[in-house]
């Protein structure tokens, strides 16, 4: 059996989605301490159980792994400066955000979406972290929508929401609706050729079909290998014709891609900006480039030169 390469298996276990959580505690001396995870599931409902998995490699570790209570916050969509805040191993977390003690005296974060104040039922020894399993003693919820992670970076449903409600309108109001993709594989993005130029895959509508499903079936096919269509990074209107555009963020299934005269996977870092055949597309690759190294991920809806940027998180 050949040795599993720990980056690749952490990548791997990344592609599902999950929400985000900040489990918080106290020490032995009242302090509070905390962590954001997404490492967290439901177990039981009678008895009432919950766990998260704190890695060995925390410096609050032992004051979890022992801790007579906790407290679980799922993070709402609008809180992902509190998820960066409490992932970071610098500056006073609890300084800078609005919580109060729960009735165990666990931090309970203000604005969460979900709220479970636990009893620790017992930690479990596992590889280089434990399950810290807990009994649920009380618990509250909005109708907010959370906070999402997958493949390294954040994601919205409201925002996924709002865009959706955008495309519709666009496919009533305009004469032709354009489908886009930034196909990332090993930090390199498809690139399609124009002469010499380059420009995003796209493709124009069917009437009677979603951009979703027509843009999955035509990378499919130029590719010859099943793609994974993700999240909108941008909705605008073309100023010059009556056109909407929507790009997705679209990944790889696998390595299988073949490649083709068509286009190319160039490094997202080199890309050579001045060979982008659009002003529009030039924009939208100039905000990708940025949000690819810091991970932070926006949704763009509005013309092709004015709208605003929809900050996943606030």
């Amino acid at each position: 059996m050949s040795k599993i390469d720990p980056i690749e298996l952490r990548n791997a276990f990344g592609k599902f989605m999950t929400g985000v959580t900040v489990v918080t505690t106290k020490d032995t001396n009242g302090t509070p301490l905390g962590f954001t995870a997404n490492s967290f599931s439901s177990v039981s409902l009678e008895p009432p159980l919950l766990l998260v998995c704190p890695a060995k490699s925390l410096s609050s570790f032992d004051a979890f792994a022992n801790c007579d209570y906790f407290h679980v916050n799922v993070l709402a969509h609008d809180q992902q400066a509190v998820s960066n805040r409490f992932a970071s191993k610098t500056g006073d977390r609890f300084e800078e955000t609005d919580w109060q003690a729960d009735a165990n005296g666990s931090p309970k974060i203000a604005g969460a979406i979900a709220s479970f104040s636990c009893k620790r039922d017992r930690s479990i020894d596992a590889g280089d972290h434990i399950i810290l399993l807990g009994e649920v003693t009380h618990f509250d919820s909005s109708d907010d929508t959370g906070l999402g992670y997958s493949a390294g970076g954040y994601f919205s449903l409201e925002m996924e929401r709002k865009a959706a409600e955008l495309e519709n309108q666009t496919n009533e109001s305009s004469n032709k609706v354009i489908a886009g993709a930034f196909l990332e594989h090993e930090d390199q993005l498809l690139l399609m050729h124009h002469g010499d130029q380059l420009q995003l895959p796209q493709i124009e509508l069917d009437d009677e079909q979603a951009s979703f499903d027509l843009l999955k079936e035509h990378l499919s096919d130029l590719l010859k290998c099943s793609v994974s269509v993700g999240s909108v990074f941008s909705i605008f209107e073309h100023e010059n014709q009556a056109a909407t555009s929507i790009y997705y963020r679209v990944s790889l299934d696998n390595d299988d891609a073949q490649a083709n005269s068509h286009g190319a996977l160039y490094p997202i870092k080199a890309i050579e900006l001045d060979r982008i055949a659009t002003d529009s597309s030039r924009t939208m690759i100039r905000r990708y480039v940025t949000e690819h190294e810091s991970g932070n991920h926006t949704i763009y809806v509005g013309s092709e030169s004015q709208g605003k940027i929809h900050k996943v998180g606030g």
